[in-house]
């Protein structure tokens, strides 16, 4: 348990025995009151601290609860009565009242059905988010409620005795001594904790909810530098306790490097109260209980473009100093307050709205670390914020908004007599980020991937690792296509918040030289020609175009189509004179034509043809 823990526990405690003697209600008018219990006997008379009436609202954290309203009438008449539920004595704070007039007979208990008001749409502090809050009137912790009886006799009132309510204080209580406890279990092997909880009930506790409990075990990466992230994946992290039972949460397989001789803080939270408990740990030993007050300043990302809020949660616990939660806008080490959260190291708050089932009036009570919405709108650069709990050393979060692409993006292709047709290559490149660092580097052939490596069609990725020097290399050879032609060779740099850039080149694959006796040998043989060629509109070389070829009397031969740089070609051509020509219908039928002569052998005849309209 944390000393916050501790100090909360006998602060509530202290309260519970203090309102345990609660005096009697009234005795001379009708009046209404709280209990936990949908049913109670007509015929016996209300008193505190007994059979589930309470004059403390006492509330689990995060856990919804439902109150039952009564009226109880000592006097010899019947009365007939309207009851009003508000949030203080003064006007608009009515919350919800009977629908009509109830008769309540005397000496006797009725159960009181209260018609709630339309509620006010949830609202949070300018520049705070928060997760959507419940529906109802919200009151903070240690706020009270009023049941207010008007008797159809009533007189106006003249001062606050003659008003007649009933005061029930709210209690949020995020002490779980003696409600919650957890126990540290000796470690089944190396890397592994092991934690038991157990939920007992409380004595003389009316209106505390006993549902299941959702409990957690949060490791913290991002809190423990010596953890792998990666390794935590075994275990039970989270499970249900059910009142007067118990739950073991359990993880394994932990990689911790606590070179430093700083043990792990690990936390288990209870039905979504973070951090109820603390312990530290070197994951081989039984973990001990952690009684140094936590203070930490957690950022939803640490890198993001501008635009985008970033959320910043203040993570104190310790509530008997004030929270301080401040800014570094340039980098020079003085700091702005931007939020004190006086001696409030949560948020506590409990909304209130009537017709819940049963007739019950509904509790919302939620407790959580506060939250600060940081606008990064035509910002960039790194902001720090700092967090301080009074004497406890500081927390510092850094944020950097990063608005601009990876610089220096160079391929570093391979030497052109190593480009052989299937051949493999360990392609390198250059590239730099000064702002949010490089978080990625793709090399590929084809088409450039995605930000997240995901290829595209056709094409061959490899993922990039840093060198000593700076530079970047493929972790895996790209093997070069089988045949020969030109090829796009990549590289495509990312950094932390997704922005990319990429360069690339052009190559051609050939196959690999042959021998000279083979050469001399097969150009003997040779009886055939070809023709390489590409088709131009002015300087563009035009992809996707159809190329005929004839022969000198105009006789159709083939046909083919140009690749994506506007280039063709045919093959196994007798010796002689060939006409090739090409047609654009897209460009008003813009057309060309040459005539080449192919010899035999294995040197092609080159063919440029240029298309006009």
């Amino acid at each position: 348990m944390t000393i916050r823990t501790a100090l909360l526990a006998g602060v509530w405690l202290a309260m519970i025995a203090a309102n345990s003697g609660a005096a009697e209600f009234p005795t001379n008018r009708v009046y209404a009151f709280f209990s936990d219990s949908p049913t109670l006997d007509a015929r016996v008379k209300p008193t505190p601290g007994e059979g589930g009436i309470t004059q403390i609202l006492r509330l689990r954290p995060n856990t919804d609860q439902s109150a039952y309203v009564y009226a109880f009438n000592p006097k010899d008449d019947d009365a007939t009565v309207t009851v009003v539920l508000s949030s203080s004595y003064n006007a608009g704070s009515e919350i919800a009242r009977t629908a009509q007039p109830v008769v309540v007979p005397s000496k006797q208990v009725v159960k009181i059905a209260l018609a709630g008001r339309a509620a006010p749409a949830p609202t949070t502090a300018a520049k705070d988010a928060k997760e959507p809050l419940p529906s109802g009137t919200r009151l903070n912790d240690q706020d009270k409620l009023y049941l207010r009886v008007e008797e159809k006799a009533d007189r106006p009132a003249k001062n606050d005795e003659d008003r007649k309510y009933e005061e029930f204080q709210i209690n949020v209580s995020d002490s779980f001594a003696g409600t919650f406890s957890v126990e540290p279990i000796e470690p089944v092997s190396p890397g592994s904790i092991t934690l038991k909880v157990k939920f007992k009930k409380q004595v003389d506790n009316p209106l505390f909810n006993y549902s299941p409990a959702k409990v957690r075990l949060d490791l913290r990466p991002d809190y423990n530098t010596g953890i792998d992230p990666n390794s935590v994946g075994e275990g039970t992290f989270e499970a249900e306790v059910p009142v007067e039972g118990e739950a073991t949460l359990h993880a394994e397989g932990i990689k911790f490097d606590n070179a430093s001789g700083k043990p792990a803080t690990v936390f288990v939270s209870v039905d979504g109260y973070e951090r109820a408990f603390a312990f530290a740990t070197d994951f081989k030993s039984s973990p001990t209980a952690q009684k140094t007050p936590f203070v930490n300043v957690r950022l939803s990302t640490r890198f993001q473009v501008p635009g985008k809020p970033a959320i910043v949660t203040v993570e104190a616990d310790d509530n008997t100093k004030d929270t301080v939660l401040s800014i570094d806008r340039v980098g020079n080490q003085k700091f702005e307050v931007i939020r004190n959260y006086e001696k409030k190291s949560r948020e506590k708050a409990v909304y209130v709205s009537a017709g819940g089932e049963g007739d019950a009036v509904k509790l919302h009570p939620i407790v959580r670390d506060w939250t600060y919405e940081f606008a990064t709108a035509n910002v960039a650069g790194v902001r720090t914020f700092e967090v301080r709990n009074g004497t406890n050393p500081p927390a510092i979060g850094k944020l950097v908004i990063d608005r601009t692409a990876p610089a220096k993006v160079a391929l570093v292709p391979p030497a052109k007599e190593k480009l052989l047709v299937g051949s493999e290559h360990v392609l390198q490149a250059t590239g730099e980020d000064a702002e949010s660092d490089v978080a990625a580097v793709y090399f590929y052939i084809g088409d450039a991937p995605a930000a997240d490596g995901k290829p595209a069609g056709g094409s061959k990725v490899a993922r990039g690792t840093r060198k000593a020097d700076g530079t970047w290399i493929a972790r895996d050879p790209l093997r070069l296509p089988e045949t020969k032609g030109d090829v796009k060779l990549g590289v495509l740099v990312v950094n932390r918040v997704g922005l990319a850039s990429a360069a690339d080149a052009i190559v051609y694959v050939r196959e690999p030289e042959k021998p000279k006796e083979e050469k001399a040998e097969e150009k003997a043989k040779k009886t055939t020609g070809s023709i390489e060629g590409v088709v131009m509109h002015s300087i563009r070389p035009q992809p996707d175009l159809p190329v005929t070829l004839r022969d000198a009397a105009g006789k159709e031969l083939k046909k083919t189509t140009t690749n994506s740089s506007g280039k063709f070609e045919f093959k196994d051509l007798p010796p002689g004179e060939y006409i090739v020509s090409s047609v654009k219908k897209a460009d008003l039928n813009s057309n060309g034509s040459q005539t080449v002569t192919v010899e035999a052998g294995d040197k092609p005849a080159k063919a440029e043809i240029a298309i006009k309209r």
